[in-house]
């Protein structure tokens, strides 16, 4: 895009604004020796101008090895462009990439742009969306063609990271060309939180398609730590052919994936054209007593979800809030209780998948959690998370993470419910501020 120059000339730019302001993404050079000086020209905005900056828009200069950034620049927040300079003499031949940022999804005032290089890589000839496009159309190209000579290099495109568009189209060449060699390349993508989330649901479904035994293997597994919008479409994808369907029901029934997914009507016809054994009674089974979907609490899903991006949100004030609310069952680092799952490791599983676990504990609930219904010989029922048998007596906790024991002899019937022991409260519970905190003090714990 061209743009206008402090000095009233015009620069070519590569700019974020043309693929619309909500987008957000990260371009990275390949990586080049530093030089003396790296000067560049920068224009665009970071938040309303009549507000502070969000300072999410920015360029940066990092070391190619660690990653540590070493110079920042943000947009002067104005159209036009102004030159940045950058002494680098200090780094001279040090190994360094140049990063341009737009983490701002506002519907204005949310773009920047960046021109004029010196000292640095040049800028691509065409636009990173043009080359990903020409990407995506050969191995689509490829694939109608039967061309197998080219499998080694779709296996490299769908592993080499870059846009989202161009590594889908490439895996879908090469589940028709390779199969089996597809769910060797797809499947630790499938399962990495580090990925994109929307290359990750695209391959699901690429994966889910497949009717092999291992890439049905593959999609079950990623669902534990998936979102449930994901969930939903590598179920339709799994349920469009016999064996998909039976791997989908068992992943259900295992507690990988939400028994609510068996509520949506897409997935029940197609499991039930698909027919596997037994599937309405296990439908029937697998869903009894699950509660509906919760419009306003999805509302609230994603209005946390949203909000925290633009949140000054604190780890060790997370901390604080987690050790309040939520140490008594569970454990991180080796501190807190074991009620409930022990979280060392969970700020992998994202920020989406984590506003649902927390706001809809219900949702997602591993058969080694889900709470025990106790009817006894009075009539009184009582309910918690089975712990253990000592004797004569059964221990169970409650929600508070406390023990309590029921004698043996006491109990006519013994159940277990699809529900978590998890109160549902905490989107009331838990202030805004405080929640963000608390996400990021569970998103660095990776």
């Amino acid at each position: 895009q061209e743009r206008r120059r402090s000095d009233g000339s015009a620069i070519r730019t590569l700019s974020s604004l043309m693929r619309g302001e909500p987008m957000t993404g990260t371009l990275r050079s390949p990586e080049f020796a530093a030089g003396p000086v790296l000067a560049f020209w920068l224009c665009g905005h970071d938040g309303y101008p009549d507000k502070p900056a969000k300072r999410v828009n920015s360029v940066r200069l990092r070391d190619a090895a660690g990653g540590a950034v070493l110079f920042e620049a943000w947009p002067p927040r104005n159209d036009a462009a102004v030159q940045v300079r950058w002494d680098t003499a200090g780094l001279a031949g040090k190994r360094v990439v140049l990063e341009v940022a737009d983490g701002d999804t506002g519907d204005a005032y949310a773009w920047l742009a960046i021109g004029g290089i010196e000292g640095g890589p040049a800028l691509p000839p065409v636009s990173p969306r043009a080359l990903a496009d020409r990407t995506a159309g050969g191995a689509d190209l490829a694939a109608r063609l039967g061309l197998r000579e080219v499998v080694p290099q779709l296996r490299r495109m769908v592993a080499r990271p870059g846009d989202p568009e161009a590594r889908a189209a490439a895996a879908r060449g090469l589940a028709t060309l390779a199969p089996s060699e597809a769910v060797e390349a797809l499947a630790p993508i499938v399962g990495d939180a580090a990925q994109p989330i929307g290359l990750r649901e695209r391959l699901g479904v690429i994966l889910g398609e497949l009717n092999l035994p291992s890439a049905h293997v593959a999609v079950t597994a990623a669902f534990k730590a998936a979102p449930y919008r994901v969930q939903q479409s590598w179920a339709v994808a799994l349920a469009g052919n016999h064996d998909g369907a039976e791997a989908f029901l068992q992943a259900v029934g295992q507690g990988l994936a939400s028994p609510r997914l068996l509520q949506l009507g897409g997935v029940r016809n197609r499991i039930q054209r698909a027919a596997p054994l037994d599937w309405q009674a296990r439908l029937e089974t697998l869903t009894r007593g699950i509660p509906a979907a919760d419009e306003a609490r999805d509302k609230l899903i994603a209005a946390r979800r949203n909000a925290y991006a633009l949140a000054d949100a604190k780890a060790a004030a997370g901390q604080k809030i987690f050790e309040a609310n939520c140490a008594a069952c569970h454990q991180v680092d080796g501190k807190g209780g074991l009620v409930g799952p022990q979280l060392t490791g969970i700020g992998n599983r994202g920020l989406e998948r984590l506003c649902e676990d927390i706001l809809d504990p219900n949702r997602n609930v591993d058969h080694a959690f889900r709470q025990s219904v106790l009817t006894l010989k009075d009539g009184e029922t009582m309910s918690g998370l089975f712990r253990r048998e000592e004797g004569g007596v059964l221990v169970l906790a409650n929600a508070a993470g406390a023990e309590f024991t029921v004698a043996k002899p006491d109990v006519v019937k013994r159940e277990e419910s699809p529900l978590s022991l998890m109160p549902e409260n905490f989107g009331e519970a838990i202030p805004e501020a405080d929640f963000h905190n608390l996400l990021a003090f569970l998103l660095s714990r990776r």
